[in-house]
């Protein structure tokens, strides 16, 4: 897959992405979610560490789903760091560009599940192997971030996104919509 950054025209549609942003501290990201991907700005070609392979694999998940390409909005890259006025100006109207997104991506980078995990999380039964469960699954640091819940809560629409604990693939990701979440909470 390929990306670039380009501008967004009116009535696009697109998924925007929540995720943790790489540091150095207290984030393991596990497999793909380590690799980089290439993204085409108008100045050059860069290797992202916010657009990870983990990222392009979820998003490819989500367009075989609705059947069709969209765009991807994600902050580090839509959104001029550099910018002051810009940054301020996006984070205004962050309420408008989650809830009009076709989907939130919401990347667990760490936290892997196995296919039963899985199947149980999104049957939950409200039994104590489905709470601990959910208990290991909120447990990511994607959790613990405000800024991410927040955009959890302004999306009409959210899919969680975990790596499959249980294959020798490390393309091969699990996705749980949020939904199923709240509902074994």
């Amino acid at each position: 897959a390929s990306y670039s950054v380009r501008r967004y025209h009116h009535g696009q549609p697109y998924v925007a992405i929540s995720y943790c942003w790489p540091s150095g501290h207290a984030l393991t990201r596990l497999g793909t979610s380590n690799q980089r991907t290439r993204i085409r700005t108008p100045t050059e070609t860069i290797e992202s560490d916010h657009f990870s392979r983990f990222m392009t694999r979820a998003v490819e998940v989500f367009d075989t789903i609705v059947r069709g390409c969209v765009a991807v909005w994600i902050d580090y890259h839509c959104i001029n760091q550099e910018d002051t006025k810009e940054k301020a100006e996006e984070v205004a109207i962050l309420h408008h560009i989650y809830a009009h997104a076709e989907s939130t991506l919401v990347m667990l980078e760490d936290l892997a599940l196995t296919p039963r995990e899985h199947h149980l999380l999104t049957h939950s039964k409200g039994d104590g192997e489905t709470a601990a469960l959910v208990r290991r699954f909120t447990s990511a640091r994607w959790f613990s971030r405000a800024w991410c819940s927040q955009e959890l809560v302004l999306s009409s629409k959210a899919i969680f996104f975990v790596h499959d604990g249980s294959s020798d693939d490390p393309d091969k990701i699990l996705a749980v919509p949020a939904d199923t979440v709240r509902q074994a909470l």
